[in-house]
């Protein structure tokens, strides 16, 4: 598609589209989730990773995070407390304690490891909460103009934002205290923070009458929103004012929902400089799926179901990242040409599985858990340094080279922020439920109330480093339907075992189906084999990567020249990648058979491969993906048999 005819199909879809607005009553879904605190993770390799975020969390001087908030409103700096450098130090200062808010919730919440830790949480929330409200509360009586503005920067960069979308992304960083504050009551029960959260919304809107429409538009396709525009509609969940409605709606851009909404993929258009900036857009659509939820506003589903499908089939690697430099330079299926070291933006990775669960709540279809599973094991659990818990920002793609782990608290990068949430939300997605209906979507050891039922289950496994999971109930008398995906990695071998015995199930829309009464002690054993497979990329066949089961295997190729300095950088190469991190060495080509994988051979009860089917002769061993952190790695390689 040429760029001019798209950038008319985008003009003429988004005019016409006041037109096609029905309001409806807001939608109940069937499918539900469990609260925060009804579902967690218990002892495994995401366990660990878990309490390597914790206690970087927990590192975290509250005060320190607050220092911008107090001077912007006149408050006294506290004696001997400095504010953090990296991105805190400039104008996106505020996003990392948006984001600190809501990690801390959840671990308040129910997903902190130990009762020790969640009440460690709980005193680190409570503070915050309370010092932003006099944050809050000191500035309206200082400007009551401006009454309910509550940030670590001045206002006078939003005005400036509202006019030219110029600025580094004063609604970006607003959206995550926003959505830090609702996380803190909804999720931590802090009940302050659902009334600061208010009062800023209501400033929102006020903002929002005084635009000029035509600049506003213009400058929604400039600058960085993030997911304002979802965290108002959340706002209007809770409140129902429906000034937070219409100050939602405000922030969605249409010049990329009306597209998608009729099929029209324009994500690569270039429109303007960060048009295409994919975690710009991303929770757009995250938006616009919760507006459906509200007003049942079909064409907006149909713009977050078409959104997902033109990202996760045609944009997305291996490992379930998107992206390259943060954005989409180009047409779907054009992956071999950003294999390098600015691929997948791990804020992508967080956002897409938000949407996938957000998606499957109206539409239960495997595609969404089996996307959200590819995206945690490949891509979430693999992003944290072992101990430091350092967060990459890219996931690189270019063969040869290692991942980077930036030093968190130096640079304070908005994947340093998202990943304190992203390891506390692996158990988020593994099951959901109608009033009859039970789906356990992933593979992860955890624990499950379902209070309605009366319920309490444990999935025990070390999946994925083994081929079955078992699901046994300490608590339960009642009939209702259990639904355990089939995966698609595993559509030969799938075997269900009940209480010993072989399951008679029933398969529907890619689930396994038991309905019965089910009773304390019940036990269903799970049987996942997995299987060596190759994925191509859609535009390159002869360069594939690798993977047994849902699990990505990347060609371990050594530690030459990787160093810790060089893992620990702070540079994030957007002035592009100096030597020390450029790949100056041959990466041998695969030249077996990739109709019959038995050349590659599997180390006995290890997740560890090997093969000396290679262009130089080599032995090139492969491990998961996940587990790399300081070698050079190809997670892609070329074949050179092609048979």
């Amino acid at each position: 598609m040429k760029k001019q005819s798209a950038l008319l199909i985008i003009t003429m879809l988004a005019s016409c589209m006041s037109a096609q607005i029905h309001t409806h009553t807001g939608q109940t879904h069937a499918v539900q989730r469990f609260p925060s605190s009804d579902v967690h993770i218990e002892e495994s390799e995401m366990m660990r990773r878990q309490q390597w975020d914790e206690h970087y969390i927990l590192s975290l001087n509250a005060d320190r995070l607050l220092f911008h908030f107090r001077q912007e409103c006149g408050l006294e700096p506290l004696p001997d407390i400095v504010p953090y450098q990296g991105w805190e130090s400039t104008d996106l200062r505020g996003h990392t304690l948006g984001h600190w808010l809501s990690a801390l919730s959840l671990m308040a919440g129910g997903q902190a490891s130990s009762n020790a830790i969640k009440e460690e949480a709980v005193k680190r929330l409570n503070h915050t909460i309370d010092v932003l409200a006099e944050c809050q509360q000191r500035r309206s009586q200082l400007h009551p103009e401006s009454a309910g503005y509550l940030s670590a920067f001045r206002e006078q960069m939003l005005d400036v934002a509202d006019n030219t979308g110029q600025g580094w992304a004063p609604y970006y960083t607003l959206h995550k205290i926003l959505q830090g504050l609702l996380d803190a009551y909804r999720i931590g029960g802090n009940t302050k923070a659902i009334d600061i959260a208010r009062r800023l919304g209501d400033y929102i809107y006020l903002r929002t009458t005084r635009l000029d429409k035509d600049k506003w538009l213009k400058a929604l396709d400039i600058m960085e929103v993030g997911g304002f525009a979802e965290s108002m509609f959340n706002l209007y969940q809770i409140t129902n004012n429906s000034k937070h409605l219409t100050a939602a709606q405000t922030f969605q851009q249409m010049s990329k929902l009306v597209p998608a909404a009729h099929g029209v993929d324009s994500l690569h258009i270039h429109v303007t400089d960060n048009y295409n900036h994919a975690n710009s857009t991303i929770p757009q659509f995250i938006a616009a799926k919760r507006e459906y939820d509200i007003n049942g506003n079909s064409m907006m589903l149909d713009a977050a179901t078409n959104f997902w499908n033109m990202v996760v089939e045609h944009r997305t690697y291996c490992n379930g990242t998107t992206g390259f430099h943060e954005h989409w330079n180009m047409a779907g299926d054009q992956l071999s040409k950003e294999l390098d070291a600015q691929a997948g933006e791990n804020c992508c990775t967080y956002n897409m599985i938000k949407l996938s669960d957000e998606l499957f709540l109206t539409n239960p279809s495997t595609k969404y858990p089996e996307y959200t599973e590819r995206a945690i094991i490949n891509g979430i659990m693999g992003t944290i340094e072992p101990e430091t818990a350092n967060f990459m920002y890219f996931h690189t793609q270019k063969p040869g080279a290692f991942k980077t782990f930036p030093p968190n608290d130096g640079v304070f990068y908005c994947c340093s922020a998202s990943g304190m949430e992203s390891h506390l939300r692996y158990a988020a997605g593994i099951y959901f439920h109608t009033d009859d209906i039970l789906y356990v979507n992933q593979f992860f050891h955890s624990a499950l109330q379902w209070q309605q039922k009366g319920v309490v289950l444990r999935q025990t496994t070390n999946f994925p480093c083994e081929e079955e999971t078992a699901i046994s109930f300490d608590e339960a008398s009642t009939t209702f339907e259990l639904r355990i995906r089939i995966p698609s990695w595993c559509q030969k071998g799938f075997t269900l075992r009940l209480n010993g015995k072989k399951a008679t199930w029933t398969q529907r829309d890619g689930y396994a189906c038991i309905r019965r009464k089910w009773h304390k002690g019940d036990k269903l054993s799970v049987s996942l084999p997995m299987s060596l497979h190759i994925e191509p990329l859609a535009d390159a066949p002869q360069t594939v990567a690798l993977l047994y089961g849902p699990i990505v295997l990347a060609a371990d190729l050594g530690k030459d020249g990787v160093t810790r300095e060089l893992i620990n950088t702070s540079d994030n190469f957007f002035g592009g990648v100096k030597e020390p991190w450029q790949v100056n060495m041959q990466i041998p080509s695969l030249t077996g058979n990739v109709s019959n994988l038995n050349w590659i051979k599997k180390q006995k009860n290890k997740l560890l491969f090997s093969t000396s089917s290679t262009s130089d002769g080599s032995t090139i061993l492969f491990k998961p993906l996940y587990e790399i952190h300081d070698c050079r790695f190809a997670d892609y390689m070329k074949v050179e048999s092609g048979k």
